[in-house]
C-alpha cells in the first residue's frame, strides 16, 4: 500500500493513502499505524501503514527527552558547583560537632561539620533596627508637623475670630506638644545609633 507522510497545520503527523478496494482517501495520524481500521465507504478492514515513521518519531522523541533531562542534571550541577565556590570564597572556618544520634544512642556517629557565622544574626538584626529606627523616625515627624501645624492654625483662629482663653491654651499646647515629641525622638534616635555604632565597631574587632 502506498502512503505519504505529510504535518497537519497544529504540527501533527499523519499517514495519507488509499482504501486497497475501493481508492477512497485516507488519513490517519501517524501514532496510530499498525493499528486495524476500517475504510468509512466500503467497509474494508486494514492495517493503517507508517510502522517505520512512527518507530523513528517515538526514537526521536525518547532522545529529545533524554537530551532534556541531561541538561536539566547539567544546570543543577552547575547551581551545587557554584553555590559550594560561593562558600569557599567566603572562608568560614568550619567546626566539627557530633550529631544528635551519638546523644540518643551513646554510640559514635561520622563528623558534622558545620559553617557558622556568629556575626550573620546580629548584623541583620542591626540593619533592621536602623531601618525601622528611620521609619519611626519620620513617622514621628510628620505627626509633629501635623500636631504643630493644627495648634498654630488654631491658635491664630483663637487670636482673631474667638478670644477663647481656653481655647488658645489648648492650641498652645499643641504646639508644645510637637516641639517636645520631635526633640525627644531625635534624641531617642540619636542614643540607639550610638549604641549601634558601638555595637558594630565590637563585632568588627
Amino acid at each position: 500500500m502506498q502512503y505519504e507522510i505529510i504535518q497537519n497545520l497544529i504540527g501533527k503527523k499523519l499517514v495519507k493513502y488509499k482504501c486497497g478496494r475501493c481508492g477512497e482517501g485516507l488519513r490517519n495520524l501517524l501514532n496510530q499505524a499498525g493499528q486495524v481500521d476500517t475504510c468509512p465507504s466500503c467497509k474494508q478492514q486494514f492495517k493503517v501503514p507508517g510502522e517505520i515513521e512512527k518507530a523513528e518519531m517515538e526514537r526521536q522523541a525518547r532522545e529529545t527527552e533524554l537530551q532534556k533531562n541531561i541538561q536539566k542534571e547539567d544546570r543543577l550541577a552547575l547551581k551545587e558547583k557554584a553555590n559550594q565556590e560561593r562558600l569557599t570564597e567566603q572562608k568560614i572556618p568550619p567546626t566539627v560537632g557530633y550529631s544528635p544520634y551519638y546523644q540518643n544512642n551513646m554510640q559514635p556517629s561520622q563528623p558534622v561539620a558545620m559553617q557558622v557565622n556568629q556575626f550573620d544574626i546580629l548584623s541583620y538584626a542591626i540593619k533592621s533596627s536602623r531601618y525601622a529606627i528611620a521609619m519611626w523616625l519620620i513617622l514621628n515627624t510628620i505627626a509633629c508637623g501635623l500636631l504643630f501645624l493644627v495648634g498654630a492654625c488654631g491658635l491664630v483662629y483663637q487670636l482673631i475670630i474667638e478670644g477663647d482663653t481656653v481655647g488658645r491654651l489648648m492650641y498652645l499646647s499643641f504646639i508644645f506638644s510637637s516641639f517636645f515629641s520631635c526633640i525627644i525622638g531625635f534624641i531617642l534616635a540619636g542614643f540607639v545609633g550610638v549604641i549601634f555604632k558601638i555595637e558594630e565597631n565590637t563585632r568588627k574587632h
